[in-house]
This record gives structure tokens, sequence and C-alpha cells, in this order.
């Protein structure tokens, strides 16, 4: 099977990202034509589009810049680019003569500043200084955490965060991730979104008291699932805490959703190669194989958090999923 990285993964994101325009969107202006001066306004993805990639005639040699995953991923390497000279080698505009204007290049600035969002969202009505929590002492319940924290903060990324036995055992983890500002991160602009205090006051209690399924109970060891070729291990060991957070149908950082297992066999044919399962494009995508134009390894750097890369022996394990035809373990 030979898909590139340009029809095999990346078209469906640049196709759906072509055409974003809107003419109401608010133009941002620099303060002055000064490259390090401030820049008034929040910046996003769409501005970068209209009054960087557009204007300066970047899309008509780098068309996959259409996509914001591919943008934010190369953002600082445009930057750079588009800082040099007229006529030193790998200046962008490729051919141009006219260097883009400080203000502009600001701009762009602002936005890797400002962490690529692809859409800023106004704020809530609200929004602001929590009122003083009050002490929890009332047991607590996974449920209670699920609908009053997970399902509003963590689960339209996290979908593995719905399974008991998964939240459990990485508890401290999630915990750790929400107390040092890492997350949650929006997914629809790649920014860090507000949680709560009350939230984080029933998150932190409910994994001090052991991570209780039930309220009325003690916590008790839940054994995760051992890794196996099975749809259900690989989705708790490998691409939940590894992989949807971008690939899902709620977030469009990455081009594909492998957030459940339909989704994986909607896309089969373009993923996996049954006659030759190492050489799945998926496969290629997970070791950034050069001949499949995959330039970097899965889970990618751009993701703004520490994600472990994919062991010899998970890489083993997902090939003998493919080979055995990706059977679902439910």
């Amino acid at each position: 099977m030979t898909h590139s990285l340009k029809t095999a993964f990346f078209l469906l994101f640049v196709l759906s990202a072509v055409g974003c325009g809107d003419s109401n969107h608010s133009k941002i202006t620099p303060s002055n034509d000064g490259f390090d001066s401030p820049v008034s306004g929040k910046v996003d993805f769409q501005n970068i589009q209209s009054q960087v990639l557009e204007k300066y005639d970047c899309t008509r040699c780098h068309s996959s810049y259409r996509s914001f995953s591919v943008a934010s991923a190369n953002a600082e390497k445009i930057l750079e680019r588009m800082s040099r000279q007229p006529g030193e080698v790998g200046f962008m505009p490729q051919g141009g003569s006219k260097r883009a204007s400080r203000g502009d290049l600001a701009i762009l600035q602002k936005w890797i500043n400002d962490g690529t969002p692809e859409i800023n969202e106004p704020d809530e009505p609200g929004d602001g200084e929590d009122d003083p929590v009050e002490p929890i002492t009332t047991p607590i319940s996974f449920e209670m955490v699920s609908n009053e924290v997970l399902e509003k903060r963590c689960n339209t990324c996290h979908t593995q965060f719905r399974t008991y036995r998964y939240v459990k055992n990485n508890a401290d983890r999630i915990l750790s991730f929400v107390k040092s500002g890492q997350m949650p991160l929006s997914p629809r602009n790649n920014q860090i979104a507000e949680m709560k205090d009350v939230e984080k006051a029933l998150l932190e209690v409910w994994v001090n008291a052991g991570a209780p399924e039930f309220a009325d109970t003690p916590a008790e060891d839940v054994e995760p699932l051992p890794l196996e070729p099975t749809w259900i291990s690989l989705q708790e060991n490998i691409f939940g805490p590894r992989c949807v957070m971008c690939h899902s149908q709620n977030n469009r950082r990455g081009p594909i959703d492998i957030s459940t297992y339909e989704a994986f066999e909607e896309q089969a044919e373009d993923l996996f190669d049954m006659a030759d399962p190492f050489n799945s494009p998926f496969i290629g995508a997970i070791i950034a194989r050069e001949e499949q134009d995959f330039l970097d390894p899965m889970p990618a750097e751009w993701a703004r958090i520490p994600l472990e890369p994919v062991s010899q022996e998970e890489l083993l394990v997902i090939e003998e999923w493919i080979r055995r035809g990706r059977p679902s373990g439910l």
C-alpha cells in the first residue's frame, strides 16, 4: 500500500480546513510596525491564514498550510523563513522580492507565543475568580467525579476517561497534570482551559481518598488491562493515553479519528496493509517512515504535553493486532 502523508493522512484534514474564512472575523493590528511590538487583540489560525499565509501567497506552494495542524506544527519554521532577507537561501515567500512587513511578522510571533490557537473563544460570562471553596467532607464516587469534572473538562479528548479502570490506575497522573496547569487543554484552540477551583478540589479529594469507584465502599486496587493485540487493550494502553487527545472527532488537531473502534474500521483501507502489516501507513506514521512521507514520529512533539514514545514491544503488539484482522476484544 503506497499512501503518502498528503493523501492518506492530511488530505482529509486539509480539505476540511479549506474555505474556513469569515469576512466578519476581526482583523489583528500591531500597535506599530515593530517586529517585537505588542499586538492588540487575540490571534488565532484564521487571522494567520488571512493576514499572513494567504496575503503572502504561501499556500500557493504550501497548500498543506491551510491545515491548522500542519501550520501549527511548522509555525516557528514559517516565521524563521519569512524573517530572512530577500535573496537569502530559504527566504519566504519563495520567488518574492519583498519581505513580510514587521507588523505581520509580529502577528505571527504573537500567535506562536500564545500557543498557536486554532480558535479564540470569547470569555464565558462570569469568568474570573471562583468563590471560596467549601471543604469537601462527604465521600465521593467515580460517577460524581465523572459527571462534575471529567465529562465537562476532559472526556472530549480523553475518551478513555469514561472507563473507571483507566482513571483509577492513572488518577495520580491526571491530578498532577491538572495541578501543574498542563491540563485541561481546549480541543478547539489548543490553549489551557480554565478549571474551576471547586472542580479541582473535588478531583483532588477523590484521588487522595484512593479514587474509589463507589462513595460507600473503600477504594480497591483494579488490575489494568494487559497489553495484548485487541483494540480495547491498545486503546487503554497506547491509543487513549497518547493519541486520541489529538486524533478524535471532537479535536481537529489530528487529521484522523482513532477514538473508537468504529472510527478505526471506517478508515482501515487507508491505515492498514493486511498483506504486510508492518508496512501499514498507521505504523509508518508512528515510526516516521520516510519512504511513506512521514517525517516526525508519533506521538508528535508539538502535542505540547510530555508523551512517551511507542516502545518496540508496543509496536510489535500493534503489528500483531493488524495481522490478526484488528479484533476489538469487546
